[in-house]
């Protein structure tokens, strides 16, 4: 996985678009999100509500999930089966 990373980030491109830097803040609020450095406190929709609770941190998941393919880190790739 380590390996992959490595290879990952020297095929990417640097920062030339004004729509990189929004995709870059947009993928750390989610994962600060998701971190829940405030503790509960910044909640979308409390975790205490029965069935709507993890909503949010579920759709944040996929937000992020979306920025790391924007810059070509393909996550879903980690959990594919190899052929052996």
């Amino acid at each position: 996985m380590i390996n992959y990373m490595k290879n990952n980030l020297k095929k990417q491109k640097r920062f030339t678009r004004p729509k990189d830097f929004g995709m870059l803040a947009i993928g750390i609020i989610s994962l600060l999100y998701i971190l829940n450095i405030t503790f509960g406190v910044v909640e979308f929709l409390p975790d205490n509500l029965p069935i709507v609770g993890n909503i949010d941190e579920a759709l944040v998941t996929g937000i992020l999930i979306g920025v790391l393919q924007y810059f070509n880190i393909n996550v879903t790739r980690i959990f594919k089966r190899t052929s052996s």
